[in-house]
């Protein structure tokens, strides 16, 4: 992922952020030549370590089977939104894009039996503690049946690329102009990308 040098962040604390607050990623990779891509959601079991887990009828599982420790792309994406060059204080501007995204590089290999147990636990602690009672009252034939169905794994990351593009090379009237323009705004997402900057300059307090 290309990223100027304006939006580019090794800040533990904001890439932590965008970690826990965007956890659904998209996993892509390559089959015979041809690309593939499935949405996931993942969990990090430490920072450098993702699992998750797909359909075994996926053909990009079959593959995953076939060859072990592939290399894989892993694309988190944030908000977005389109800003106007109304917003700038000078009229020889043009309009762009601000948005969030953090990828993600790494060695993929498939989980055993045991592993995606784990990360099947691991995976309703993260996203939906409350559910664990009603987890260990499933019948051992249905979860059996169930990871029968399921290919897990793990990628360990080898690379994290996190872009923040969020007008940092504006100056800071036109940054609150955007951010109110975006707070304003009658779409969900451009609301969200506002909310997303207030919180990561918190970040920064």
């Amino acid at each position: 992922m290309y990223i100027p040098k304006s939006f580019k962040s090794n800040a533990p604390a904001p890439l932590q952020w965008m970690k826990e607050q965007y956890p659904f990623g998209l996993l892509q990779s390559q089959q015979e030549g041809q690309l593939w891509a499935t949405p996931l959601p993942f969990v990090w079991s430490n920072p450098l370590l993702l699992k998750s887990h797909l359909a075994l009828a996926n053909p990009q599982a079959q593959s995953f089977l076939k060859q072990d420790k592939q290399e894989v792309l892993i694309h988190f994406q944030g908000p977005y939104a389109y800003i106007s060059p109304k917003h700038y204080q000078h009229s020889q501007n043009v309009p762009t894009w601000n948005y969030l995204a953090l990828q993600v590089r790494g060695q993929l290999s498939v989980l055993d039996q045991l592993g995606q147990k784990q990360l099947l636990e691991e995976s309703i602690l993260a996203f939906e503690p409350t559910y664990w009672p009603q987890w260990e009252q499933l019948p051992e034939k249905y979860l059996t049946a169930l990871s029968g169905e399921l290919l897990a794994f793990q990628v360990e990351v080898t690379a994290i690329d996190l872009c923040l593009k969020i007008s940092q090379n504006k100056s800071q009237a036109e940054q609150l102009a955007i951010l109110k323009a975006l707070q304003s705004s009658p779409h969900l997402m451009d609301q969200q990308l506002a909310q997303a900057i207030l919180q990561l300059q918190a970040l920064k307090d």
